[in-house]
């Protein structure tokens, strides 16, 4: 049997067929391999956020759409410091602005606190490649190595130079590991990496005596030079 929500409170809408459709694909995820995935309430909250302006003189059909699922998309928890960076990346703003955004399409909702230097950070694009989706538990660095040296590869920078500009998202939640920035100014992550660093398309977190040997054979190197060339990646202690 199933578990209903609790309607008390909540509006009685009567929507068409398009406007039911519409709001299935605001709230569905896609991902090549998984299919369709319906999004949870917290997630919903953010889709909301991300798409729907908080202005309620906009009477664009739209956003009509995606503000009527407000009520029923409340957040199940605060937006953490996390959720406001990956807002403010997606709508190309700064954190404070997407802190005030959240406050106004939730006005009941907990928003944790920011300072004021943090609320001036605009995130660009990357950052978002770094972060959790908003279903899961506490921020870890489930990214792997190889999305933290994409982006630095992608930007033509080492690997220590994108730390420095990941730093200020640290404190506020990006889950990132421990490394010597510094030391890594010499590392510029190559496509090599992406063979030592990923497993079926995936980027990984911990490497086995067999995927050394497995990466030694894709590369033609020796085992010894594969190591060593992973050891750059190691957190520092």
């Amino acid at each position: 049997m199933i578990e209903r929500p609790d309607m008390t409170g909540l509006p009685d809408l009567h929507l068409d067929t398009e406007h039911a459709d519409a709001l299935s694909a605001h709230l569905t995820l896609r991902h090549f391999r998984r299919g369709a995935q319906a999004l949870g309430r917290q997630a919903a909250a953010h889709v909301v956020c991300q798409r729907v302006d908080g202005r309620a003189d906009l009477d664009d059909r739209r956003t009509a759409r995606l503000r009527s699922l407000i009520p029923f998309a409340q957040p199940e928890r605060p937006f953490a410091k996390l959720d406001l960076v990956h807002l403010a990346a997606v709508l190309a703003m700064t954190v404070g602005e997407a802190r005030e955004r959240v406050r106004t399409i939730y006005p009941r909702a907990e928003v944790e606190a920011i300072t004021a230097e943090q609320a001036l950070l605009r995130p660009q694009w990357f950052v978002t490649e770094l972060i959790p989706a908003p279903e899961g538990a506490e921020p870890r660095w489930e990214a792997g190595a190889w999305k933290v040296a994409s982006i630095a590869y992608r930007m033509s920078l080492p690997l220590g130079a994108c730390l420095r500009l990941l730093r200020p998202y640290r404190e506020l939640g990006l889950p990132l590991p421990p490394l010597d920035e510094d030391a890594l100014d010499d590392l510029h992550p190559q496509p090599s990496d992406e063979v030592l660093l990923t497993r079926h398309d995936t980027s990984i977190s911990w490497v086995g005596p067999l995927d050394l040997v497995q990466g030694a054979g894709q590369l033609g190197w020796t085992v010894a030079e594969t190591h060593r060339r992973l050891s750059r990646y190691t957190p520092s202690d």
